[in-house]
């Protein structure tokens, strides 16, 4: 990158990100850092800015909790799991019902098979002008059409 593909927004993104001392930002964008920074007075004054965020938290006091509160804490959570349902367990019937699939589907192929067979072999009586090969199947009209159609 060379300083113009280093901008000023590229370089308060740094500054957010790794705080306002060059030194801990990435050893590939200090260089262009530095040279934007000798340039540029709204780079100088964005890493002021950091600096002086820097400042303050260093200063703030991390909070103190005390151990009575921490368990306090920790019980009331346990106290909270208890009180939660327990877990549905995981019901075999829940997948029979996908299972019963296959013998439904077995099922109903074997009917249709049965079916196209008593009606092929003739044990049903065929109508009295069995003309064309739907008749002989033991086609039947309906309307003045045949539910096979004409093959």
């Amino acid at each position: 990158m060379t300083l113009k593909e280093f901008s000023v927004t590229d370089f308060g993104r740094m500054a957010e990100l790794y705080g306002g001392d060059i030194e801990r930002w990435p050893a590939d964008t200090r260089a262009r850092a530095l040279m934007l920074l000798a340039h540029s007075g709204e780079a100088r004054a964005i890493l002021d800015g950091a600096a002086a965020l820097d400042a303050e938290l260093d200063r703030a006091a991390a909070p103190a909790v005390s151990d009575e509160r921490a368990e306090r804490v920790l019980a009331r959570l346990s106290e909270r799991m208890d009180d939660l349902a327990p877990p549905v367990p995981y019901s075999l019937t829940a997948a029979r019902n996908t299972l019963r699939l296959w013998p439904t589907a077995g099922f109903l192929a074997a009917m249709g098979i049965a079916g196209f067979l008593v009606c092929a072999s003739g044990l049903l009586p065929a109508p009295a002008s069995a003309t064309d090969f739907t008749s002989a199947l033991g086609g039947t009209t309906y309307a003045g059409t045949t539910y096979f159609g004409s093959l």
